[in-house]
């Protein structure tokens, strides 16, 4: 999605960089007003702490980064998993009158949009391929067999499209890329342990000269298996350094407030950037704990448990390869929606009852 966007902005204006991270600025702000939207016209009593929550996150310093990133696939990705989470926790079942809190929706319509904004998150990065799939059994929980097929129908075509191009160019037919060895190693090698966490205002990827120089002829799958294989042979084989590796890493996805993998901010910004984290963690947290006391209420286990599995299929990959504070920055919209929702239901009657 980055490339394609990129691409696309540059026929349409050139080198003027400007006008192309504008347009994208007002294509996400547009998505994430219609989730503001849909959230104040899901309930039955308004309340301040929709407005706050919403606001506080999206100003929030990595949502920030994301809406104007036109560079990392987070900046496109996010969006994505955001609107899912919005239609899962605030739009209506179908065979509710104006279903999505409003009228004259086709029936169909809630499903290509989930559809579309799936398949936005599953090009977008290859490693959102589990949480995707998380978010499509919700859906055809909540909405049916019917309504899921139609939404399958756009993830399947946009996922299709991308492996037929991928067959095309290198003769490998798979949704992942041929970077994903590549990163594989970058988070299973001799070096990691004391490379990781970077640096703030550095990456892993100032050791890729070292790192890769051997790597093998023959094109960019031959690569990209020669080091899966070489990460798989080194957790094997030193399972000790593997499980410290995995312990730094989960402190990067689910505690820390420091910012890595990117540059480093002074001043004002840096305190920013700071509260920003910490409000995440809280709101992160608190989320988690409202699925898993979900999970333990009948009429909302099914929400709770796909919310923990979303979580955790997100941030598995990370936990296997490496985690920077931008990949976890797209969990911070989901976690808003879903920590709202289950104040409202708790606190205020909604419009619709909850499924």
């Amino acid at each position: 999605m980055a490339t394609l966007y990129a691409v696309l902005g540059y026929i349409a204006f050139g080198d003027k960089v400007a006008y192309i991270i504008f347009l994208k600025v007002l294509l996400v702000v547009a998505a994430l007003a219609w989730i503001a939207w849909l959230v104040f016209r899901s309930r039955g009593e308004k309340s301040i702490l929709d407005f706050l929550a919403l606001l506080l996150i999206s100003t929030s310093s990595y949502t920030v980064a994301n809406i104007v990133n036109i560079q990392v696939e987070e900046g496109f990705g996010f969006v994505g998993l955001a609107v899912c989470w919005a239609v899962l926790l605030y739009g209506a079942s179908p065979e509710r009158k104006g279903h999505l809190g409003g009228r004259g929706y086709h029936k169909h319509s809630i499903a290509i949009l989930f559809g579309c904004s799936a398949a936005i998150a599953l090009l977008s990065k290859s490693s959102f391929v589990l949480c995707v799939a998380v978010l499509l059994v919700a859906f055809g929980y909540k909405f049916g067999l019917r309504y899921f097929l139609a939404c399958l129908l756009v993830v399947a075509t946009s996922g299709v499209a991308w492996a037929s191009y991928q067959y095309a160019g290198s003769g490998r037919f798979t949704i992942g890329t041929s970077l994903d060895g590549w990163n594989l190693y970058k988070g299973n090698n001799p070096y990691f342990l004391e490379r990781y966490p970077p640096t703030p205002g550095t990456s892993l990827d100032m050791y890729d000269d070292d790192l890769f120089k051997d790597s093998p002829a023959g094109g960019e799958w031959v690569v990209n298996d020669f080091y899966r294989e070489k990460s798989f042979a080194y957790i094997l084989n030193n399972k000790e350094k593997a499980v410290a590796a995995l312990k730094k890493k989960f402190w990067v996805c689910f505690f820390s407030v420091e910012k890595y993998g990117s540059t480093s901010s002074e001043g004002v910004r840096k305190y920013y950037e700071l509260g920003s984290m910490i409000l995440f963690r809280v709101v992160f947290w608190l989320s988690l704990g409202a699925a898993v006391a979900d999970s333990f209420v009948r009429r909302q286990r099914a929400l709770g448990i796909a919310y923990i599995l979303f979580v955790g299929g997100l941030l598995l990959p990370y936990l296997v390869g490496f985690a920077y504070t931008r990949h976890v920055s797209v969990l911070a919209l989901p976690a808003v929606l879903y920590l709202l929702a289950f104040i409202r239901r708790n606190t205020v009657a909604p419009l619709e009852a909850p499924n």
